[in-house]
């Protein structure tokens, strides 16, 4: 068990530091959100560790309810709680793939431990391995054996039809600036090269740097799906019926946050961070080579039934919708903000 310590410990270390080292692949994810879910990994970690001692020292392992189900539940407790809570807490997707060869190390040890005991024990510890499974729970139920099997597989699919999506809102990776850039960017009376280039030139477009969205911006002309659904794929839409940038009014625009993988559109995923938004990021609008800065100020869910072009009479205002979750159209995920400049 010592050796396996050891690997589990040199294999998720290798991970986390490849991780710093290349900047990512990093799981985007909320600090709170992270904070929560390693959290309760880490209570269901102890738990088992705790329950799993005591019945050892109790020495009724074979009638304790944890080990009924799993024959070592301490090492798949380290397996499938600790390893994917320290992952989280680190935001390192390598130490979540490394949950698969780290699988296979403690196995490897529960194996030896099975001879080990068949060896002491005889007819009595083969029966009980014949009863139950190594690390995961074996189940027992048909029914619920082929539930659990449909569910594997309509996730496998629902994550191969929206894998850009979900890689682009819950994967980050994060670039270093170049040092030379960064010290010229420092100098005082001087701006950066991207800077010196007229803004006012742009063509008409939606930029929004805190979720790196930088796309055409098209007026649609018809409401029909079939024509709605080519608009989207060149980008995001201004719905119609409203307002024009910067007029009294309500800019309603939409975005795909998924597209399937045959859909050959760059656009296909453009609001697939539109969550990431909070009060106070800035929207940028570039409209017959005019500039309008939105603020946005609440964000929230709707159902699609209940979304609404609104127009008050008296500012402008900007509303961002997009299908949510990432590869449903079970709700809308709205972000509404006003022209301050």
């Amino acid at each position: 068990m010592e050796q396996a310590i050891f690997y589990n410990f040199l294999i998720a270390a290798l991970a986390l530091v490849l991780t710093w080292i290349f900047g990512g692949p990093k799981i985007d994810i909320e600090p709170k959100t992270a904070l929560a879910i390693s959290s309760i990994l880490a209570i269901a970690f102890f738990c088992v560790i705790i329950f799993g001692l005591n019945a050892k020292r109790k020495k009724r392992i074979e009638n304790d309810d944890w080990h009924r189900t799993i024959r070592y539940p301490v090492y798949s407790a380290i397996v499938f709680f600790l390893n994917p809570a320290l992952a989280i807490i680190f935001r390192s997707w390598l130490l979540v793939l490394a949950i698969i060869p780290l699988y296979f190390i403690w196995g490897n040890v529960a194996r030896s431990k099975d001879l080990t005991l068949s060896k002491e024990q005889g007819n009595k510890h083969r029966e009980y391995r014949m009863s139950t499974s190594m690390l995961l729970p074996k189940i027992m139920n048909k029914y619920l054996l082929l539930l659990i099997i449909g569910l594997i597989i309509f996730t496998a699919i629902f994550i191969a039809l929206n894998f850009s999506s979900l890689c682009l809102r819950y994967v980050r990776w994060d670039k270093k600036q170049p040092r030379a850039e960064r010290v010229f960017n420092l100098m005082p009376g001087r701006l950066p090269l991207a800077e010196k280039v007229e803004l006012y030139n742009e063509p008409d477009s939606i930029i929004i740097s805190k979720i790196n969205i930088r796309a055409p911006l098209i007026f649609a002309q018809s409401d029909e799906q079939k024509e709605l659904d080519a608009d989207l794929d060149k980008g995001v839409v201004a719905y119609p019926g409203s307002v024009s940038p910067g007029e009294i009014g309500n800019l309603f625009l939409v975005g795909h946050s998924s597209s399937f993988p045959w859909s050959k559109t760059q656009y296909g995923q453009v609001f697939a961070k539109l969550d990431k938004l909070e009060k106070g990021d800035r929207v940028v609008i570039f409209y017959n080579q005019r500039k309008f800065e939105y603020e946005i100020e609440n964000k929230y869910l709707v159902s699609p039934k209940d979304l609404k072009l609104v127009h008050p009479d008296d500012y402008s205002k900007i509303t961002l919708s997009t299908c949510w979750p990432i590869g449903t159209d079970l709700k809308r995920l709205v972000a509404e903000g006003k022209l301050i400049k």
